[in-house]
């Protein structure tokens, strides 16, 4: 299978000075976590971007020659109906992403809205559902196509080599950065700490960052 350098940020961090550093350093497939286009949607889930940094960051990511570009978004998010929805897939579509992640709206328990004691509803749950099949359809009416191990893209090449290498092969991957999860197949899962000051402290002092991670048997692997 072929190597691949994959990056993922939000386009609020990402400047085209950023983006043309990536391209430099070899990253060629961009993932940018949009999760809607529905601005009252984005501030009632603590989003920080706004629409027209998503737009900036999305052509200016092109400009920078990067090959493939992911736009990652999100269904069943609080306060989101179906005509939001459809807003933001129709607008996204229309910029030609290689790949476009529908993902279900799942809170974690670290997420506030967990923390709220809020919870999603056998409603919330069945709209979830309807909407995530709804993308679906839309995205198969403008060329986007299922992609083993991933999702839709425009064309098999848009892959996340990564994710469907890990999956199919259970192969080895390397996380850099803070949160980054990595994986020596065989021997050890690990992540690295999710505080981005300790993170690049270490590093800059020449030093291994702190991490966390799990020995691997084989029946681990399995």
């Amino acid at each position: 299978s072929l190597e691949q350098t994959v990056f993922e940020g939000s386009a609020d961090h990402l400047t085209f000075e950023k983006l043309k550093l990536l391209k430099k350093n070899g990253v060629d497939r961009l993932t940018l976590g949009v999760q809607t286009l529905d601005e009252t949607v984005l501030k009632e889930s603590n989003r920080f971007q706004n629409n027209d940094e998503f737009f900036r960051c999305y052509h200016e990511a092109r400009d920078a020659g990067i090959p493939y570009i992911n736009v990652d978004l999100m269904v069943g998010l609080p306060g989101q109906s179906m005509e939001s929805v459809l807003m933001t897939l129709e607008k996204v579509i229309g910029l030609k992403p290689d790949m476009i992640h529908c993902h279900p709206f799942f809170p974690s328990e670290f997420s506030s809205f967990s923390k709220e004691g809020r919870r999603l509803t056998d409603a919330d749950l069945k709209r979830r559902k309807l909407l995530a099949e709804l993308t679906m359809k839309v995205k198969k009416k403008h060329g986007y196509r299922e992609t083993p191990y991933d999702a839709d893209g425009l064309t098999p090449e848009a892959i996340n080599v990564q994710l469907a290498d890990a999956i199919r092969y259970n192969s080895s991957y390397l996380g850099l950065g803070a949160g980054a999860v990595s994986h020596a197949t065989g021997v050890l899962r690990y992540g690295n700490t999710n505080e981005v000051g300790l993170y690049t402290d270490t590093h800059l002092k020449g030093e291994c960052p702190p991490v966390h991670g799990k020995i691997l048997t084989q029946r681990d692997e399995m």
